[in-house]
């Protein structure tokens, strides 16, 4: 016979496998390094942490989160358990060697564009070199930081 203690705990343990479904249905399998698990699972603990400060010396009168985030927290715990077991992530190494590849050839690329700052150009007719602020060189440079920002996490 189920004591209150063993419902109580189905109810909750029910709740964090309602959570790890919906992270599922929005992310997808995750199947991340350990390190990056540690990440998430960090920013998930911040929000409970941030839900815990709200509700201890917020003023206003309003819901607090607490107890969904720590739901989530669970969840995410139970996550990163999964990944392990799957066995599928990827080294860092392996994840980070196609960025490397195409920073290496957007720095080449750059660094083609600074060379061609300089054009020649007819002026009253005179030729002179003019500096110009290529197009393209702004475009790299998109690409460059949209490439790092995938590198770093």
């Amino acid at each position: 016979m189920l004591t209150m203690s063993d419902r109580l705990m189905n109810d909750v343990l029910a709740e964090v496998l309602r959570e790890r479904t919906r992270q599922d249905k929005k992310w997808g399998e995750q199947n991340h390094h350990p390190m990056d698990w540690l990440s998430i699972l960090g920013e998930e603990f911040g929000e409970v942490c941030e839900a815990a400060n709200r509700a201890q010396w917020d003023t206003h009168v309003g819901e607090f989160p607490f107890r969904q985030e720590c739901i989530e927290v669970a969840a995410v715990a139970v996550g990163i358990v999964e990944s392990l077991d799957r066995g599928k992530w990827k080294e860092k190494t392996e994840r980070r060697a196609p960025l490397e590849a195409e920073l290496t050839r957007l720095r080449e690329e750059k660094d083609d564009a600074r060379a061609n700052e300089r054009i020649l150009v007819e002026k009253n007719g005179k030729l002179t070199f003019e500096l110009t602020r290529l197009r393209k060189r702004n475009e790299i440079w998109e690409r460059w930081v949209k490439v790092r920002r995938q590198y770093t996490r």
